[in-house]
């Protein structure tokens, strides 16, 4: 049986690898806008990728040196091409205040490589 630490770092995997490749055209609105807020999305750890809601996608991206932000992109009634970023916020100092703290705290372990990482998976291969 895979313990937690396991199955988030399997689900922080699948979500990078969702925003990194995905040829879902919000996928690659984000990758855009990301890029355009300075960081590089194939340097960088998603948690928690998913719709908040409908028409609302909202996650947090770690990337170095330590940085989380909370992301959320809105698109109501719009198509996704259409849509704006609704937040871009440095949480990297309070981010143990959020319910994903635990798998935030897990990528931005994996995120350090396999020199610094603890876990027992070492590295998120997502180069």
């Amino acid at each position: 049986m895979a313990t937690s630490q396991e199955v988030w770092v399997r689900r922080i995997r699948r979500d990078t690898q969702t925003l990194r490749l995905s040829p879902d055209p919000l996928y690659a609105k984000l990758r855009r806008i990301i890029e355009e807020c300075g960081v590089e999305v194939d340097q960088s750890v998603v948690v928690d990728l998913g719709e908040a809601d409908i028409n609302r996608e909202g996650f947090f991206l770690v990337a170095a040196p330590r940085k989380v932000f909370r992301v959320e992109y809105q698109y109501a009634d719009r198509h996704v091409h259409h849509g704006y970023l609704k937040e871009w916020t440095d949480v990297s100092r309070g981010y143990e205040v959020y319910p994903q703290a635990e798998q935030i705290a897990i990528a931005l372990e994996l995120l350090a490589g396999p020199d610094q990482a603890t876990t027992s998976d070492q590295a998120l291969v997502v180069r």
